[in-house]
């Protein structure tokens, strides 16, 4: 009687035991859980406030142009240039349309370094954005001769997350894995067939799945094929 006395006794201390360390681990979990939440909450906080600093940083360029293949001469008149090539696109920009202008660094050497303006007027900024996709001209349109011709591209001022989403959208499109990518008004849009409607990109996930049309469509071939 006194054995199993004690070994009731035992078990129920281990029973005790148990039933603790049952707590202590609902404890945990209910911690684990409300530390997943506040990390989520936390997640989604960063992400509106690098969504809103990516917006105000595009808002600050809202009057910039980039202008590409124009070269580079020593004792430039920037502006002189800018007033030219809009008079080439058929776009009158006076003295007073220009806020401010320079070449930006390049990366690479040799390569030719782009110019930035900053429009007083944001019909100024579109109508030569416009113009250059429609009249396609070139270095020799402006007089340099003297070099073999480029192509000269007047496009927005995009920030750099942006600039990758588009060129990743531009190489979509080069693929033949969707119909267009283009930025109008510092976003980005892509249309993935001829007659679908333009779908905004913010993320690059959003381009994800269009990468892997390519493979499907050949798994399908296959498959078919056998």
């Amino acid at each position: 009687m006194g054995d199993v006395s004690g070994i009731k006794s035992s078990v129920e201390k281990i029973q005790t035991d148990v039933d603790k360390i049952i707590s202590d681990i609902h404890n945990l979990q209910s911690t684990t859980n409300d530390h997943k939440n506040r990390l989520q909450d936390l997640e989604e906080e960063n992400s509106e406030l690098w969504n809103k600093i990516e917006e105000m940083e595009q808002y600050s360029r809202k009057n910039n142009i980039i202008i590409n293949g124009i070269p580079y001469q020593e004792d430039e008149n920037l502006h002189t240039i800018i007033k030219n090539l809009g008079d080439k696109l058929e776009t009158n920009v006076s003295e007073g349309d220009i806020n401010a202008t320079h070449r930006l660094p390049t990366k690479k050497r040799g390569q030719i370094p782009p110019i930035i303006v900053r429009l007083n007027k944001r019909s100024v900024k579109d109508q030569m954005i416009r113009k250059s996709r429609e009249k396609r001209i070139n270095s020799s349109d402006l007089d340099f001769s003297q070099q073999p011709p480029r192509p000269i591209y007047v496009s927005e001022h995009l920030t750099s997350f942006s600039m990758s989403l588009l060129s990743k959208g531009v190489e979509l499109k080069k693929k033949k894995l969707i119909a267009g990518a283009w930025s109008n008004d510092g976003k980005i849009f892509i249309r993935p067939k001829e007659n679908d409607k333009p779908i905004r990109i913010t993320q690059e996930d959003q381009l994800a799945k269009y990468e892997h049309k390519k493979g499907q469509a050949k798994q399908t071939a296959k498959s078919k094929h056998k």
